[in-house]
């Protein structure tokens, strides 16, 4: 069986969040900056001998995105292509939470920072401590699916999955996670940003997979 996923989301209103943009320091070694339509950038550029070390990306996204202290990039994935170039790419975490959908990459070559790319939210005084419960959240999006049998009630799919992850511990049923998303009922790229739990919910009868985020402060 095809294990493919749509993105659906569950979300009530969050509250709004007050935007403030921090300025980036170019020191006078950015050589070209592009912005999104929320302002932040999408691509910066560094001038040929003006160019950051690569030892430590973070560093410079922090620098050129001005970061403030509830706001990290984690490593997620390194890669390095036939020209040289290694590929570095960053998770934003808000106090502690993981940003959905915002990476950045950090392109370098030679030992030295050449662009960087990606999408940034910047974030101010949004509440990361949840007053939904988990388990409530699941019952909320179990209810907006609506299936009538789910894949972790079935015993089979559930030793397959085992058997095939080599973890007696593996299983179907969602593990909610915390995350920080915007709510695409409003609009996906310009409304609040709000906390939400994340589910990845696989239904059987009827058939579909997706991830549905439920607000975890209603």
């Amino acid at each position: 069986m095809s294990h493919k996923y749509s993105t659906v989301t569950l979300l009530a209103l969050g509250a709004a969040v007050l935007p403030l943009l921090a300025q980036a320091q170019d020191n006078g070694r950015v050589q070209k900056k592009e912005l999104g339509q929320d302002g932040q950038p999408t691509l910066i550029e560094f001038r040929a001998g003006a160019r950051p070390t690569s030892g430590d990306g973070a560093f410079v996204l922090r620098e050129q995105l001005g970061l403030g202290t509830d706001e990290q990039m984690r490593p997620a994935h390194l890669e390095t292509d036939q020209l040289g170039f290694s590929h570095q790419k960053f998770e934003q975490y808000y106090r502690g939470v993981k940003v959905e959908h915002a990476t950045y990459t950090v392109h370098a070559r030679g030992g030295a920072v050449e662009s960087l790319s990606g999408d940034y939210e910047k974030i101010t005084k949004l509440d990361v401590v949840p007053s939904l419960p988990a388990d409530a959240a699941l019952g909320r999006a179990l209810a907006a699916v609506g299936a009538k049998r789910y894949m972790w009630q079935d015993a089979a799919e559930e030793a397959g999955l085992k058997t095939s992850e080599n973890n007696a511990k593996a299983t179907y049923r969602p593990q909610g996670e915390l995350v920080i998303v915007r709510d695409s009922r409003v609009d996906a790229e310009t409304g609040p940003l709000v906390l939400a739990w994340k589910f990845d919910i696989y239904a059987q009868l009827p058939v579909s997979r997706a991830y549905l985020y439920v607000d975890a402060h209603t």
